[in-house]
């Protein structure tokens, strides 16, 4: 049952500008059993009861009134709905989702209503009678409520007796169904009454109809405590113009009357019968029907309509679906009503008027038919760069290789600086810049797909513009630098080979033909290696490189793309030889049997000249595609920052150390070639030796006679370019399957 307060005289009244939603309760009393003023608003109260927590209060007055030792008590009850706080849907920032006060009122004369009707037996079959006009009860009921009102008819219990005001213990039972008055006046009906309302609702398959009653024709059973439908309306109240109004006291009420009818016997004592009813008008449910829409874009996970899922009780808000709605390349931000906007590249971003978040209340106005359409606003996600003190600034582009014009999309000259409007789905780059002194040691996104991240010894110029995907959230890049130390830095700390950078930032000691040389580990397998600057100005290894040297035969070992000279798919070392040999498949040319190239991972180690190498494993597996002479490779099994070096790097070295290429080849061997197998005493010249080679027959042929390095250049099908020296340098090819010695330069 409805909470029940007595009526407060103090009941303080509140004004439109206290933003408290009044409900204003309008009833005329009834002056006692069967009499009615003519005005049926006549000796009017007025009730305002504020609202607490969005639920209405039902305001319930009793009146008595006693006649005589059999009177009847006429009970009195003010009954009315209050309805939650109305908001308005203002564009003005100030104004939105504030309560104000609500002009919807429901109107009704009173709340209990008696009838009556005067029955006399004058024949032995029985006497039918029914309400005169002045027993009949009387009432009125307007709204200006948008969806109108609901009228029920109940009884204070369900035992739908008639009692005779005089005679108590005289009672008649009430009719069980609906019947004629035709069917009423037979006296199969004796001591029976029923009710006779101007109009009243029955069911119709799934419809409620309302019936006009008013000539009488049917009687109906007395209501029970949950009550019969008097009347359903679809709307408010129209003026007497026809007109609607939000003012209650411009409408014109909907009267409805209530009469009895009766059949007694002689064993019924005659005189007047009497029935109080209990009448209850309720608003209906607030009407609504709310949409969300996608304004442009591939969006999904709309939530569906809202519309009122119930037919009873009052609904004043209503709280919007939880569901976000997602779109490529965007964030959720609210639901707008109103106006959207934003431009060509980023639509719906902006909301002129009020928004709502997911899961908000979103509160319904009763004077209005809540037809809303709430559209999708978002945020368009952003790429945002965590970038340290040695990162000058960062340019976001459209594609590689130029950020100008129209392909820069912004750039970043601050620690947390971003870029917006960028697309899921979409390959971006960023070209970094920085301070004096520092360069990209690694980059790391957390929000999209593609290369995540990367490791790069050496400048970040054009050659480096690292690529991302933009995922359908925002991202951040973190892009840490690092201070360009040289080689003697690195050399001094103990660090490994894979720290130092290019040749472009001073990598070497700039003095030339020093005795001092640095020694670095590579981080692989921990094998030491002199390194110098030489007279062609680069970086060089100055000892054979011996990766592999500890591995068993049986070993792998898997070089990575941040500790080698490898693309991202990396290179197995594998297939150390005991014996020397290098495998493959012998071939005739000229005459004259040359081994075929082979496309395996092989290699072959001795004490004192380092690891030979065969072509495929000396280029980390890439060099086997490359068929024509002069292709430079870009892989190699050299640490990352360092790499085999082109014929034209060789070339270039000789023609530093000698005139002839006889005096090259004296300048660039070890200072001692007969005694001495590795250059440790720190010359800055190349320290080559004459390690020989290895075929398919034996390892170590013409050790300590003639010495092959690889180049990075490409020959032939079968054959990769090399440096030979023995009494002379001279520049060739050999067949890809042998295995010669690698240095390794600089980057």
């Amino acid at each position: 049952m409805p909470r029940v307060i007595q009526n407060n005289q103090n009941c303080e009244a509140k004004s439109k500008t206290s933003h408290k939603s009044l409900f204003n309760l309008h009833f005329a009393l009834r002056r006692g059993p069967g009499k009615y003023s003519s005005d049926p608003y006549s000796n009017r109260r007025i009730l305002r009861i504020p609202q607490r927590n969005g639920v209405g209060y039902i305001a319930k007055q009793k009146y008595a009134r006693i006649s005589g030792s059999f009177s009847l008590s006429i009970l009195i009850i003010l009954l009315t709905l209050a309805v939650c706080p109305v908001v308005p849907h203002s564009s003005s920032a100030e104004a939105a989702n504030a309560p104000i006060t609500s002009d919807v009122s429901l109107d009704m004369t009173t709340g209990y209503v008696s009838a009556s009707v005067s029955v006399t037996p004058t024949d032995a079959s029985g006497t039918f009678a029914k309400s005169e006009d002045t027993g009949k009860a009387k009432f009125a009921v307007k709204t200006n409520n948008y969806t109108g009102y609901t009228l029920q008819i109940t009884a204070a219990d369900d035992s739908g007796v008639l009692i005779n005001a005089s005679v108590p213990s005289s009672t008649l039972n009430s009719i069980t169904t609906p019947i004629s008055e035709t069917i009423f006046d037979t006296a199969t009906y004796n001591n029976k009454w029923g009710m006779i309302p101007n109009q009243y609702v029955i069911s119709s398959g799934s419809n409620n109809v309302v019936v006009d009653n008013t000539t009488y024709q049917n009687f109906l059973p007395s209501p029970t405590t949950s009550g019969t439908l008097l009347n359903i309306t679809e709307g408010p109240n129209k003026t007497s113009e026809d007109t609607y109004s939000t003012d209650i006291s411009e409408l014109v009420a909907d009267n409805y009357d209530i009469g009895l009818g009766a059949r007694i016997g002689y064993d019924k004592a005659a005189g007047n019968y009497t029935k109080t009813f209990q009448l209850v008008a309720v608003a209906n449910p607030v009407s609504f029907t709310i949409t969300f829409n996608q304004t442009t874009g591939d969006v999904s996970n709309l939530p569906s309509p809202l519309v009122p899922t119930s037919t009873t009780g009052t609904v004043t808000s209503i709280t919007l679906p939880n569901t976000i709605p997602t779109r490529p390349g965007y964030t959720f931000k609210a639901w707008c009503e109103g106006t959207v906007g934003g431009t060509t590249e980023n639509p719906a971003t902006t909301c002129t008027g009020t928004e709502y978040t997911a899961g908000s209340t979103y509160n319904l106005d009763q004077t209005e038919g809540n037809i809303v359409a709430l559209y999708a606003v978002w945020t368009a996600n952003t790429v945002t760069f965590a970038i340290d003190s040695g990162v000058e600034s960062i340019k976001v582009c459209i594609v590689s290789g130029d950020c100008t014009g129209g392909n820069l999309i912004g750039t970043i000259t601050t620690t947390g600086g971003s870029v917006a409007g960028l697309v899921a789905g979409t390959t971006y780059y960023f070209y970094p810049t920085f301070t004096s002194g520092y360069y990209l040691n690694n980059w790391s996104n957390t929000g999209s797909s593609g290369n995540l991240t990367c490791e790069y010894y050496g400048t970040c110029s054009s050659e480096l513009n690292p690529s991302f995907v933009m995922g359908d959230t925002n991202t951040t890049i973190a892009i840490a630098s690092k201070s360009a130390p040289n080689i003697a830095t690195v050399a001094a700390a103990g660090g490994n080979m894979q720290d130092v950078v290019s040749k472009a930032d001073g990598g070497c000691p700039d003095t030339l033909n020093t005795t001092t040389s640095y020694a670095l580990i590579d981080s692989r397998d921990n094998q030491t290696y002199y390194v110098a600057k030489l007279a062609d100005g680069n970086c060089w290894m100055v000892q054979n490189l011996k990766l592999g040297k500890s591995m068993s035969t049986t070993d792998t070992l898997l070089l990575r793309n941040d500790e080698s000279d490898v693309s991202s798919a990396g290179f197995t070392l594998s297939n150390k030889s005991s014996d020397g040999k290098m495998t493959g498949t012998s071939i005739v040319v000229d005459g004259e049997s040359i081994p075929s190239q082979n496309n395996n991972s092989q290699f072959y180690c001795a004490d004192s000249y380092g690891c030979y190498y065969n072509w495929y494993t000396a280029t980390a597996g890439l060099g086997i595609t490359y068929t024509s002479s002069g292709d430079v490779i870009g892989s190699s099994i050299c640490p990352k920052g360092w790499t085999l070096p082109t014929q034209a790097e060789w070339i270039t070295l000789a023609t530093a150390y000698g005139g002839t290429e006889a005096t090259a080849a004296t300048n660039m061997l070890v200072s001692n070639p007969t005694t001495t197998t590795e250059n440790t005493n720190g010359a800055s010249r190349p320290g080559l030796l004459l390690s020989g080679w290895s075929n398919t027959v034996q390892g170590g042929v013409n050790a300590g006679v003639r010495g092959t390095y690889w180049s990075s250049t490409a020959y032939s099908t079968r054959g990769g370019s090399e440096l030979a020296i023995y009494s002379a340098i001279s520049f060739g090819w050999s067949n890809k399957c042998y295995g010669q010695s690698v240095r390794c330069i600089l980057k």
